[in-house]
Order: C-alpha cells, then sequence, then structure tokens
C-alpha cells in the first residue's frame, strides 16, 4: 500500500473527512476543472458507481415531466443503458447498430430518429467491448434545447469535450 506523504497511511485508508483527504479531493477537482475547462458555475461531483450506476441516475435525474428518453443502441454498453431505462420511461431508440450476434457499428447520424419530445439523448461515446469510438459527436442532429448524457466513463479526458 501506499503511504501517502509519509502519512502512514494510503489514500484508500484515510477518512474522507481528513484534511489530507480534502486536499486531495480540491486538488482532483481543480485539476478536472482544468483539464475539461469546466466553469465555476457547473458542479463537479465525484461518485461512485461508473456507467451502469447512471443508467438508472440518467432516468432518475433528467426526464422531469416528460415521459420519454432517446437512446441510440450502438453495442454492449448503450444496449445495457438502454435496457435499464426502459424500466423507468418510454424508450425511443434513435438508431440501433447493435445485435445479438454482438455486431456494433454507428449508424449514420442522418438515419438518427429522434423524437423531440423526449428528455434527452443517451449514446456511449466509446463502446469498449466492440472497439469503437465517436471521433466526435454530430451536434448538428440533436434538437434545440435537448440534453445530450454521453457515457464517457472508459474515455474521459482523452479529447476535447464540446
Amino acid at each position: 500500500m501506499m503511504n501517502y506523504q509519509n502519512k502512514g497511511l494510503s489514500v484508500m485508508e484515510m477518512s474522507h473527512r481528513s484534511k489530507n483527504f480534502i486536499e486531495i479531493a480540491v486538488q482532483c477537482e481543480k485539476n478536472l476543472r482544468e483539464i475539461l475547462e469546466i466553469p465555476e458555475n457547473f458542479e463537479v461531483f465525484f461518485l461512485q458507481g461508473g456507467a451502469s450506476f447512471m443508467f438508472a441516475g440518467a432516468c432518475f435525474n433528467l426526464l422531469g415531466d416528460k415521459k420519454k428518453a432517446n437512446y441510440l443502441t450502438t453495442g454492449l454498453w448503450s444496449k445495457n443503458a438502454t435496457n435499464e431505462a426502459k424500466k423507468f420511461c418510454e424508450v425511443v431508440e434513435v438508431a440501433s447498430t447493435y445485435d445479438v450476434k454482438n455486431n456494433a457499428n454507428i449508424a449514420d447520424p442522418s438515419t438518427w430518429k429522434i423524437d423531440p419530445e423526449g428528455a434527452y439523448l443517451h449514446y456511449c461515446d466509446n463502446e469498449t467491448v466492440h472497439g469503437f469510438e465517436f471521433n466526435e459527436f454530430p451536434f448538428h442532429v440533436l434538437p434545440e434545447g435537448m440534453l445530450l448524457v454521453g457515457d464517457m466513463c472508459s474515455n474521459l479526458c482523452t479529447k476535447k469535450i464540446q
């Protein structure tokens, strides 16, 4: 185990209320804001659970009064998100390019059928199981005012985000 700054224990052993851990968290947020260019009027949350935890979290936090959400299904992770969302709302599959034979790819954005009544559009930016990622999200297809939920658990900080 690491001996963080000669304190006699690792970061994993520290109390989340300790001065040392709070200093780490503050510096981590500062670094993340700098790397991702996050303005001060946005909050930064550090949550456990990764993408699977957020599959339901997107529904609970972003649906509001709306009853449906748009999902782009391009591989295993986006399919898992789509299936979880179906427990909480009507899911509009914008495009589905993932099949039971594990074939996956990104459908041409001009073929996507986004429902403007949906609360948001969810997509997986990097489908690790199938080895592909979006070079850049095609924002021009997103209806004005629609929220975009990007599962970037596996490629966050690897490229600039708009």
